[in-house]
């Protein structure tokens, strides 16, 4: 979706913008590249700062890249799925590598091309070259063979009490990221696959300090979604000598993959007091 607003470009590199995307407000922080054909920043929900993402962006017009595919990975034996390849320069000449057919192209244009495709069942696992015309990149899609473990990101992780009127709460979005083992067949190691984010289960977890901390019960609660909102900022009388809505926790996910049964994970959050003297850039 286009975002609608106003930027404004300082020294002819850093650029600053305020705006709303798809009604929401957001604002964006940005730094052009030293060759003036890419600038990379953050975009972040107003006035949720810590709610952001970092982009690196392309303009139009300039030298052939690839700089996004969707999704980033795909399952060996997987048919028809839909692929999108993002960049500049683009055409419907796709390639995604060995045991990866392209089948159809949906659509074509210079900045977005969208195929569908087949993955072979016996296609190796590991990092793709991707080729859209005179475009092409490295570690942008993979082939997997199966979801081995999950992660929770961020972690560790920080969040701060607000709400009443003095300071916003600072919130925090988990999610539960896939990961394939690669073909040495053991996690944690460089040839890992990360697959993408998988829908999971969402718990808040005490992470006992003392036996009275409770802090699991105070310090927030977490949605469907992962996102984890704070407690009100300020003492509270339910706890022991009206103690504020802080503490430490874990936050635990699980997910159930296709096929049958579950991989869990779990981060650190620190729940914590507002943050009352703002940085420029918030």
């Amino acid at each position: 979706q286009p975002i609608e607003g106003k930027a404004t470009l300082y020294g002819g590199y850093a650029w600053r913008a305020s705006g709303t995307l798809a009604g929401k407000p957001i604002r964006e922080v940005f730094h052009i590249s030293m060759d003036g054909s890419t600038f990379t920043g953050a975009r972040f929900d107003d006035p949720h700062f810590e709610l952001r993402g970092v982009e690196t962006r392309a303009f139009a017009g300039s030298s052939p890249r690839i700089l996004s595919v969707m999704p980033k990975a795909l399952q060996a034996g997987t048919k028809n799925a839909t692929v999108t390849i993002v960049g500049t320069g683009l055409s419907k000449e796709v390639s995604l590598g060995d045991g990866v057919t392209v089948k159809k192209v949906v659509s074509a244009s210079p900045t977005k091309v969208v195929v569908t495709v087949d993955v072979a069942g016996k296609a190796t696992a590991g990092q793709r070259n991707v080729k859209a015309g005179g475009s092409a990149a490295g570690k942008l899609f993979a082939v997997y063979t199966a979801v081995d473990f999950i992660k929770v990101v961020p972690s560790p992780a920080m969040s701060r009490t607000g709400g009443l009127g003095f300071v916003v709460k600072q919130l925090v979005q988990f999610d539960a990221m896939a990961y394939s083992k690669g073909a040495d067949g053991a996690a944690g190691t460089e040839d890992d696959i990360e697959v993408g984010r998988v829908p999971a289960v969402w718990k808040v977890v005490e992470l006992a300090s003392s036996n009275e901390d409770h802090d699991a019960e105070f310090v927030g609660s977490i949605d469907r979604n992962g996102l984890f909102t704070p407690g009100d900022e300020g003492p509270n009388p339910k706890r022991f000598m009206q103690e504020n809505n802080i503490g430490d926790v874990w936050v635990t996910a699980t997910h159930t993959p296709p096929g049958g049964g579950t991989l869990s994970a779990r981060g650190y959050l620190l729940a914590t007091i507002p943050l009352y003297v703002q940085r420029p850039v918030q």
